[in-house]
């Protein structure tokens, strides 16, 4: 394996780690009965004040979140209704774009 096909790895590895740190502080942060309301507003915040083209591209993100999560095969009770929401809203959104600028 080349070096840079190894430096490409550990990059891709080194992103993952952070996301997957970002996404678990993120659902910690709503494991606690009646903080959704403060956990929304505070990631509201802090994405409606961040760059607007990455405001665009967390968007992106969370729809492609959306696709896949709304077609899981395997769902309960627990989140039967949010996995019938995401299918909703993609298809919705379907005759939308977002553009990257």
């Amino acid at each position: 394996m080349e070096d840079y096909e190894i430096a490409e790895q550990r990059r891709k590895r080194e992103l993952r780690d952070k996301v997957e740190k970002a996404t678990r502080d993120l659902i910690d942060a709503l494991n606690v009965m009646g903080r959704d309301e403060e956990v929304n507003e505070a990631f509201f915040e802090t994405v409606t004040s961040s760059h607007r083209t990455l405001q665009a591209s967390l968007v992106r993100t969370i729809g492609s979140f959306l696709e896949k999560y709304g077609n899981l095969e395997y769902f309960d009770g627990r989140n039967e209704a949010a996995v019938k929401w995401a299918k909703l809203a993609v298809e919705g959104a379907k005759t939308q774009g977002i553009p990257y600028i």
